[in-house]
């Protein structure tokens, strides 16, 4: 990127891509190739990957040509791709999967998200041989705790989940993220145990949903940078303003963190 016209200010400044924490997890919903690139050819540096999401059965509709030029041009700008969850759920209820992966692989996509937020749950030893699966053709995995219709009345449990998500980096997940429905009903109901999650986890393994009923950004996304650390990774923006707007946030602008960076007058966002 070229050198700004404003480059006389001092800003807090981020750690440069490849990041360890405080990723952005973007999603395309069927975006156009033109408006794909015209973002990231201003902001490539904020994204760090996108989840291609399949929640119209886009999976089916595109070509393997057309998804191998939306790819390349995220690749283009060095951002990972990962198709999401439901793709890999309808896989596995057809008992299509080795068939996804290769596919997936084939296209060229980075990541898969091995999930069960709307399948019926999947046992250890399942679980651990998808991770594996996927792993072995050289797709890297992430893994989803928590569901899209959990009971109000039975928050996540922390203790339970903490076992899947250790058994599931220790079979070779790179990334763990959070349900954002039962990121909601925690934040209501025992707050704490989102913290001690994030803690006993920590942050360059554990990932936020935040958009999709949970509030979006502005109101759960700030909420969770606020009680644990402006640093977690956070998932489901829309590529675009979004993905912006919490760049500006870690760095203390924006009135939804009440520009903080212009209060301690140090150029750093707290």
């Amino acid at each position: 990127m070229n050198k700004s016209a404003f480059s006389f200010f001092q800003l807090p400044e981020r750690p440069s891509k490849p990041r360890k924490v405080a990723l952005c997890v973007a999603s395309d919903r069927g975006l156009p190739l033109g408006m794909v690139e015209d973002f990231l050819n201003l902001h490539h540096d904020i994204v760090d990957y996108v989840k291609l999401v399949d929640h119209a059965g886009i999976a089916a509709r595109y070509s393997a040509d057309l998804w191998r030029k939306k790819l390349a041009i995220y690749h283009k700008y060095e951002i990972k791709t990962e198709i999401g969850g439901v793709t890999f759920e309808l896989a596995f209820l057809q008992n299509k999967v080795s068939e996804f992966f290769k596919t997936a692989k084939e296209l060229g996509f980075d990541a898969i998200e091995v999930s069960d937020d709307v399948i019926p749950k999947l046992d250890r030893e399942t679980r651990d041989a998808l991770i594996h699966q996927a792993m072995s053709i050289g797709l890297e995995v992430v893994t989803e705790v928590g569901s899209k219709n959990p009971d109000p009345d039975k928050p996540l449990n922390v203790k339970e989940a903490l076992e899947t998500l250790e058994a599931d980096l220790k079979a070779g997940a790179t990334k763990i993220t959070v349900e954002v429905s039962d990121t909601v009903i925690l934040r209501e109901k025992n707050p704490q145990a989102l913290i001690d999650l994030a803690n006993a986890v920590g942050l360059d393994k554990l990932v936020f949903e935040v958009g999709e009923g949970g509030g979006g950004l502005r109101d759960l996304g700030i909420w969770l940078m606020n009680t644990i650390s402006r640093d977690i990774s956070v998932q489901n923006l829309n590529l675009g303003e979004e993905c912006v707007l919490l760049d500006g946030y870690r760095r203390g602008f924006g009135r939804e963190v009440e520009y903080d960076f212009f209060k301690g007058g140090t150029g750093k966002a707290k």
